[in-house]
């Protein structure tokens, strides 16, 4: 009898959608081994489609991207009953951002300036069903 026995890899895979080059080398390198990262995409709507097309566990968005914003996608995953857990990168730290990208279907809001300390934990919060949205320290 033949078995076709394959490897499973456990590692949640990662979507970026992110225009900056040097904040998309600073994530990968923090993201690390414990995800395993299958795009990077400098366009709203090439973000899209790739999440539309490869199912990625999780998205990092940034909200201002050329083309589609980062709410915009999350509103349209969400329309789509797209199952990715959408986690918000952005230097937007403003309530009315935090709330229309919470409105739009985000699972965690990560300030870039708190990326070191929140971005792993956001992603792990996420992936768990829970909401994890990046404190502002008081200002």
């Amino acid at each position: 009898m033949f078995m076709e026995i394959r490897t499973i890899d456990t590692k949640p895979r990662v979507l970026i959608a992110e225009d900056n080059e040097e904040m998309v080398q600073a994530i990968v390198r923090k993201l690390g081994d414990r995800f395993d990262v299958i795009g990077i995409h400098q366009h709203g709507e090439e973000a899209l489609r790739a999440v539309l097309e490869h199912q990625p566990h999780v998205v990092l968005l940034d909200i201002l991207l050329p083309g589609l914003d980062g709410i915009m996608i999350a509103r349209r995953l969400r329309s789509a009953k797209n199952t990715s857990k959408i986690v918000m990168l952005t230097g937007m730290e403003d309530r009315d951002y935090v709330r229309a990208a919470m409105e739009a279907g985000a699972h965690a809001y990560v300030f870039k300036r708190k990326m070191n300390t929140d971005l792993n934990r956001a992603i792990e919060s996420a992936l768990t069903g829970e909401t994890f949205i990046s404190c502002n320290g008081g200002a």
